[in-house]
């Protein structure tokens, strides 16, 4: 489960990078703060769920956690949309998003199919093992 709070976590930071590379450029609009919103709340989410007491509580907290991740590549595709990202920029964020959105999609899926806390812990290990390293981040290479 650390690996996956790293993940999103990581994925948050570069939004953060993402926005503050187009402040830097002057740009001010609401879109940022609600990116910046939605990307944060996907990890706190999830990590709130790591500590849920029943597994309806943990699988609401994975919901929201998806929910969040479904409105940020929402926005990511609005700052595409708007010419605020350039292409490649669009493409490797959205990717990371979509991979986010599967993950916490199994995890919400798999608390259903197993009603308690233990197997989907298990489940949600086995995922992390196959996490998708994202191809870039924002304004540099990743090796």
């Amino acid at each position: 489960m650390e690996d996956h709070i790293k993940y999103f976590i990581s994925f948050a930071a570069e939004v953060e990078a993402m926005i503050r590379s187009i402040r830097d450029r002057g740009i001010q609009h609401c879109a940022l703060d609600q990116i910046n919103r939605s990307s944060t709340s996907i990890f706190a989410n999830f990590a709130e769920s790591q500590r849920s007491n029943t597994v309806p509580d943990c699988r609401n907290k994975l919901a929201l956690s998806l929910k969040e991740a479904v409105e940020t590549q929402s926005w990511i595709c609005f700052l595409d949309k708007i010419n605020l990202i350039d292409r490649d920029s669009y493409d490797v964020m959205s990717g990371w998003c979509a991979d986010i959105i599967q993950k916490l999609d199994l995890a919400v899926f798999e608390t259903y199919q197993n009603e308690t806390p233990t197997q989907w812990l298990k489940i949600l290990k086995e995922m992390s093992e196959t996490k998708n390293k994202p191809k870039k981040q924002w304004g540099k290479k990743v090796n």
